[in-house]
């Protein structure tokens, strides 16, 4: 099951207690921003001390729309539903990214939906990344990232429609990397 925004996380992070970030964005007139606006103005709230204050301030505004029943978790702020799942693999990035490669390269259909366009890959000195279009126009993404000498592999699929396909599309990609040699 998808959980809310980590408040204690966020309040850690930030050095502001939750209550301090509800009580601002109240003062504001949250309820009635949208969600750029209220990244926007947990952004400007934030201690300048906070490490990567641009994803915290997407936390602080995702935080508080759930707050106000403006979303559950797993919904974005269009109203669609995004699930990931996980897996650490043992090797670089490029040998993580070419065990999924080589894993998904023949299969007619990823989290029960055909792929549409062939994926494309790219990649920086801490990413790599892997990108699809499966027949409903729904995205289908690979990030690979470091940890130590292992290397995590997180599958995304986007522009579902409901939390019951975000819960059976969560199977269906746990059981996909579970796959993985």
């Amino acid at each position: 099951m998808t959980k809310a925004m980590n408040t204690h996380a966020i309040a850690k992070a930030t050095g502001l207690t939750w209550a301090q970030w509800v009580t601002h964005l109240d003062a504001l007139g949250g309820r009635e921003l949208n969600h750029t606006q209220l990244a926007t103005a947990a952004h400007e709230f934030m201690p300048p001390v906070t490490g990567n204050r641009e994803w915290w301030s997407q936390g602080v505004a995702v935080a508080y729309e759930q707050k106000i029943g403006r979303r559950v978790p797993g919904q974005r702020a269009d109203g669609t539903f995004e699930v990931s799942a996980s897996r650490t693999l043992p090797g670089s990035l490029d040998d993580a990214l070419a065990a999924w490669i080589s894993h998904v390269e023949n299969r007619a259909t990823l989290a029960g939906r055909e792929l549409t366009q062939a994926p494309t890959t790219s990649s920086t000195a801490k990413w790599r990344r892997w990108r699809g279009k499966l027949e409903d126009g729904r995205a289908i993404g690979v990030d690979v990232g470091s940890r130590g000498d292992k290397s995590v592999v997180t599958v995304t699929v986007s522009m579902m429609e409901s939390l019951d396909e975000l819960e059976s599309t969560r199977a269906s990609l746990k059981a996909l990397l579970s796959e993985i040699k």
